[in-house]
């Protein structure tokens, strides 16, 4: 599910404080030969918060002056999980 950066944000907000937003401690993954990485929330009370982020290209189409052009997008997604949500993804300009 595609999910605006306000519904990630507020779902994260919701987690952390759900589960003392002060009592955690995070794992980032160095970046793969893929140019992925991960980030690992791991909390007191044995909850997870999880981020993968990666590049993506993504082709499109615009319409210029009502001459349709083929363009390629760069956005970084970012698939979000918890131990109690399944995953979505947000994408923010590069």
């Amino acid at each position: 599910m595609t999910v605006s950066y306000e519904v990630y944000n507020s779902d994260k907000q919701a987690f952390f404080n759900k589960h003392n937003k002060s009592d955690w401690k995070v794992d980032t993954s160095p970046m793969d030969e893929y140019g992925v990485y991960f980030k690992n929330y791991y909390f007191d009370d044995g909850a997870v918060w999880s981020e993968r982020m990666e590049i993506k290209h993504i082709p499109t189409e615009v319409e210029v002056k009502m001459v349709k052009v083929a363009v390629e997008v760069e956005l970084q997604e970012i698939e979000y999980w918890s131990t109690e949500t399944p995953s979505k993804c947000y994408y923010e300009r590069v």
